[in-house]
């Protein structure tokens, strides 16, 4: 009944806050652009689309010599063995420590698969950057020591709509035994269920977001941070069933 957590991922979690600390200098260095502030936000999400939520690990005030000021999603990823470190270097020689790529003029000739093989990765900063309503953010490959290598994607307004689309269709579509209030959920076949891992965490998942959407209805504005609320509940499942943050993000809105 734990969500999914990996040693990988809890040394990526721990990593978060010495990748921000560096990647100003980083990006002074090998790029135009430089980060006035970082902020985080926790979920958030799209008032009229639920299913826009996102969780992006800060949320920058970039300033550029020809742009100006803007703001710009900021996504981390540590690599955490020998082998991922270097592949990682690999690519920063190849394709460059800083790398811009522009989703209508390169992204789909294959560019940007090329200079992020995940394709996790590339869903998610595309993802967090259009329900952000924003066209900007920086994917931030480092190892636990230092940062490797930052690939700047730019997503125009074109795409932007159509993924927005394509979301609201799976969303009315697929997903209404979420987002309905008496959604009945539709029974699965044998399977992962990705960081639930099983059919009664995700019971448990569905029922604890419905309960903080009614919250939050009810008092007409977010909930404060988790760290606020008392008991920590959320907090304590983490601590006990070693998740790492997936259920006390729902609490950060």
């Amino acid at each position: 009944m734990a969500p999914l957590s990996t040693q990988d991922m809890k040394v990526g979690s721990a990593n978060e806050e010495n990748i921000a600390a560096h990647v100003q200098q980083f990006l002074d260095k090998h790029s135009a652009f430089h980060i006035e502030q970082l902020k985080s936000y926790g979920l958030v999400c799209r008032k009229d689309l639920p299913v826009a939520a996102f969780s992006p690990d800060h949320v920058a005030s970039v300033l550029h010599v020809r742009r100006g000021r803007f703001n710009a999603i900021m996504e981390y990823k540590t690599r955490t063995t020998p082998r991922t470190v270097l592949k990682e270097k690999a690519l920063a020689v190849s394709c460059g420590v800083f790398t811009t790529v522009d989703l209508v003029t390169m992204g789909f000739g294959g560019r940007l698969n090329s200079l992020m093989p995940d394709p996790s990765h590339r869903l998610q900063i595309q993802h967090c950057v259009v329900c952000g309503g924003i066209s900007d953010g920086f994917l931030v490959y480092a190892s636990s020591t230092s940062i490797i290598r930052v690939v700047h994607v730019v997503v125009g307004s074109d795409v932007s709509r159509i993924y927005y689309a394509a979301l609201k269709t799976i969303m009315t579509e697929h997903l209404m035994w979420i987002y309905s209030d008496n959604g009945v959920m539709p029974r699965f076949g044998g399977g992962p269920r990705g960081h639930c891992v099983d059919m009664v965490t995700l019971e448990q998942t569905l029922a604890l977001w419905r309960a903080l959407v009614t919250l939050t209805k009810e008092r007409q504005q977010p909930l404060p941070p988790a760290k606020h609320i008392i008991p920590t509940s959320i907090a304590l499942w983490n601590h006990v069933k070693g998740g790492i943050d997936v259920y006390l993000r729902y609490l950060k809105m």
